[in-house]
């Protein structure tokens, strides 16, 4: 759905996409998703925009006696009212997602919750009549794969434990791969952060995955060791030979010798 061929709104969504003259932060854009309703459309962009503010365009147009005008020039607002002073209007965002085999997403903002496609690899989220006050930060809920839908690996990232983990994994799909170690690098939580680990030693194999389970050992292993995080791994002994990799590639000589023993104790069990 996101060609605009034989679409009487496409003139309105170039229009609309240039830009103010003289606040133009790019170059050129490519229409991800559009959807029209009623005498509205919705246009979802990306940009080749140097500004990471700008790297992606929000657009609502309109119909006036069966011609279409940009409502509002493209922004990266994700909210955009029907009418200046209106408090009413259209959220709209896309967020990357470079999985394999996903259809739809589960999300919610604020007091919204709703179903949005995933098409070009991206999470295409537009809602109408929404209220500003009701908009709020953006979870992702579930996935859904193979008509079965699956709760996503955490409420930041629109993929389920397994594609995340299979993302890091294959390291021939290169976009995928950058997108979960970015996502590894900047967790919301060591809980969201501890999630994401797991999910990825779940889905490895030895010896095959020896580099990647030795970089979340040296990397986000070695970055939460503490009692904290002892405490959350005795939910899985005896640990299992992948998982014992990794913690084998954390430089302990470095942690408290009480911190050191706990942790070997628990390798050695089973």
């Amino acid at each position: 759905m996101n060609g605009l061929e034989n679409i009487p709104y496409d003139e309105a969504t170039q229009i609309g996409l240039m830009g103010q003259p003289g606040h133009v932060r790019w170059s050129d854009s490519r229409v991800i998703w559009h959807e029209r309703r009623g005498d509205h459309a919705a246009v979802l962009a990306a940009t080749d925009s140097y500004d990471s503010r700008y790297r992606y365009l929000y657009l609502l147009l309109t119909s006036l006696s069966d011609e279409w005008h940009p409502a509002h020039q493209a922004s990266p607002a994700q909210w955009v009212p029907y009418e200046n002073g209106n408090s009413t209007g259209v959220f709209m965002q896309l967020i990357q997602c470079p999985v394999d085999s996903s259809e739809l997403a589960r999300i919610r903002t604020g007091s919204c919750e709703s179903e949005a496609p995933i098409s070009d690899g991206f999470v295409c989220i537009v809602i109408w009549d929404v209220d500003r006050s009701a908009v709020g930060p953006l979870e992702f809920l579930e996935v859904k794969v193979a008509n079965e839908w699956q709760r996503c690996v955490t409420h930041s990232l629109p993929a389920s434990a397994a594609q995340f983990g299979d993302a890091y994994l294959k390291r021939s799909n290169v976009e995928a791969h950058y997108w979960a170690s970015e996502a590894l690098r900047s967790a919301d939580s060591s809980e969201d952060l501890l999630t994401m680990v797991m999910s990825i030693v779940k889905r490895a194999h030895l010896p095959e995955d020896e580099a990647a389970l030795g970089a979340i050992g040296a990397g986000a292993l070695e970055d939460m060791m503490s009692d904290w995080l002892l405490e959350r791994l005795v939910d899985y002994l005896p640990f299992d030979e992948r998982l014992k990799y990794s913690l084998s590639s954390v430089r302990m000589e470095f942690e408290p010798d009480a911190l050191q023993r706990r942790l070997n104790t628990m390798l050695a069990a089973g």
